[in-house]
């Protein structure tokens, strides 16, 4: 989709919602920040961590974690082990094209939310999101759907070298030399 000055409106709205990422200003606040404050209780019981990575390339295996995680006593992990035709379902709805349907719809009615809001009462993330554009652009964005981008490929990544750079940067900065969470994507550089 190309704005009116003819230029890719889902890559400006990356290059946008990157800046804002790296920069500790993303509309869900600062993931790096969240992320190293869970994984310092990655031992908890009440604590699971996974990647999308993980789900993609097992996900049987990953379900299954999850489910077990979730039961009382592994009592979901165990229905799913027992029904096949209930585990292949639920990994179906999991894989790329089931969760970008859902994100794609929340995000268009997200916006349509947002519009009846007036613009002194307006969140952050809602002026982000409507600064980024609109909601198809904004929606084919995180659909990875727009030409040129990462179809749900692991390792295919949107990211300039520069903005790879720049993203480790920011993730020693605030994880520290000791923080080892970023071995939770040991195959990534």
């Amino acid at each position: 989709m190309l704005n009116a000055q003819g230029k890719d409106a889902s890559k400006e709205a990356f290059e946008g919602f990157y800046d804002d990422f790296v920069e500790s200003r993303a509309m869900c606040g600062d993931y790096l920040d969240s992320l190293t404050s869970w994984y310092a209780r990655k031992f908890d019981d009440n604590v699971l961590f996974l990647t999308y990575e993980e789900l993609a390339e097992e996900d049987k295996t990953t379900v299954l974690r999850i489910a077990d995680f979730l039961g009382e006593d592994g009592e979901y992990g165990r229905k799913l082990r027992r029904s096949r035709r209930l585990l292949e379902k639920t990994c179906a709805e999991t894989r790329n094209e089931g969760v970008w349907e859902c994100v794609e719809s929340d995000t268009k009615r997200r916006m349509q939310e947002a519009a009846a809001i007036s613009d002194e009462g307006k969140p952050e993330w809602v002026k982000r999101l409507q600064k980024a554009g609109n909601s198809e652009a904004y929606g084919k964005l995180f659909a990875k759907k727009a030409k040129g981008y990462q179809q749900g490929v692991i390792g295919d990544s949107m990211l300039t070298p520069g903005m790879a750079k720049r993203m480790q940067e920011r993730i020693k900065a605030v994880t520290g030399a000791g923080c080892d969470v970023m071995n939770l994507w040991k195959s990534d550089d």
